[in-house]
């Protein structure tokens, strides 16, 4: 862990409350401006009556249950909240690993024990890795190029959303965009892969787990892996003809540079993880590549965190009357010659991040549509 890390950690301390009170753990409970202690009690505690305890651990302008609060931060043992709004905790991290919280559109650096709510997504890295830890115990192990998105309990199992990478889970529940994952030992410990092609592995390494897609049902044993394919059931459990080794965290993921490719325009690099045309419209498609007009949308980009991309073109640089908008997810490659008549054009793009937030535009870039069957 590095220096900045660890200091992180040593103020967050002494400085968010509860953090160093003794063996007992204490989580931060957000008011809003005008509730009450009494109505805080009643939503996020397990015994609404305990508003006595939010007092008892907190600085309050008044002792009045039904006074008036301002906009604030509350410190309360875990063990006295709800369940579906206990925090989880950041237990490891190891290099660059991101947060954003749910109320917020920024990334941060993430720091050892930090509290982590349902709706906060975790982001790691080329080379880093983190583990969560739910108030039950359970955890889950982030592989690099990850991001995950806690979640609440379900049937009071906790757990997270998968968008892409690689999870090692021991007890917790995961939820990937093709499958999900229910643990159905106590000691259940699988790993859970998602692809550039959105599928699901999942390999049972202890206990059992069912994985539910396409209105199937499997339960996997120790020692069997089953495929989950976009829209598909998963496939029968087998067993696999590798295994990860002791320590490691599931396998290989494949993750790509997220792109708006114009084909054969000699795209080159563009903010925002996406690809810009050459200066000059008019630029003809290179030897025995695609048509210019014809856009790649390559998703899964942990660079970016993109999974597609906004595409507007027009026939002026200030875009006041797009002749196209639209959003286009996942792997898709889109033929504009069937969608606009022959010319020259503008076109700008956004990138739209893993959790639906959308980016800024790049810098309008000329864009030759051939027409259908043009060249």
């Amino acid at each position: 862990m590095g220096k900045t890390k660890l200091l992180s950690a040593a103020l967050a301390a002494l400085l968010l409350p509860g953090l160093a009170r003794g063996a007992e753990e204490f989580q931060t409970l957000k008011v809003g401006k005008g509730e009450t202690l009494r109505q805080v009690a009643g939503t996020y505690l397990a015994e609404p009556g305990n508003w006595k305890e939010l007092l008892r651990h907190n600085r309050l302008p008044s002792a009045d249950p039904d006074a008036a609060l301002p906009a604030m931060s509350l410190s309360v043992p875990t063990a006295l909240v709800r369940e579906r709004y206990r925090a989880a905790r950041l237990i490891y991290l190891d290099n660059a690993v991101l947060l954003r919280r749910s109320d917020s559109s920024d990334w941060n650096d993430a720091y050892y024990s930090e509290q982590l709510f349902p709706s906060d997504a975790l982001r790691t890295r080329g080379g880093s890795s983190a583990e969560v830890r739910f108030y039950n115990g359970e955890t889950l192990r982030v592989a690099s190029n990850s991001l995950i998105v806690l979640r609440r309990p379900v049937r009071e199992a906790p757990g997270a959303e998968m968008l892409v990478g690689v999870l090692h889970s021991k007890g917790a529940r995961v939820v990937t965009r093709t499958a999900v994952i229910v643990p159905r030992t106590r000691d259940t410990e699988f790993d859970t892969t998602m692809d550039r092609d959105l599928r699901t592995v999942v390999n049972v390494t202890r206990g059992a787990a069912e994985v539910e897609a396409g209105g199937r049902k499997v339960e996997v044993n120790e020692g069997y892996r089953v495929e989950v394919m976009p829209g598909l059931p998963p496939s029968d459990p087998f067993k696999p003809s590798t295994s990860p080794a002791p320590g490691e965290i599931g396998y290989v993921v494949q993750v790509v540079t997220a792109e708006v490719a114009m084909g054969g325009m000699g795209a080159s690099q563009g903010p925002g993880g996406t690809t810009e045309a050459p200066p000059a419209p008019g630029a003809g498609a290179s030897a025995g590549g695609p048509r210019p007009g014809v856009i790649r949308i390559e998703t899964i980009s942990m660079n970016g965190a993109a999974q597609g991309a906004h595409v507007q073109v027009s026939h002026s640089r200030d875009f006041s009357s797009p002749v196209l908008d639209k959003k286009y997810m996942a792997i898709e490659e889109v033929d504009l010659n069937q969608v606009l008549p022959a010319g020259d054009y503008f076109y700008r793009t956004a990138p739209i991040d893993l959790l639906g937030f959308e980016g800024g535009f790049s810098e309008p870039k000329p864009l030759r549509i051939a027409g259908p069957g043009g060249r």
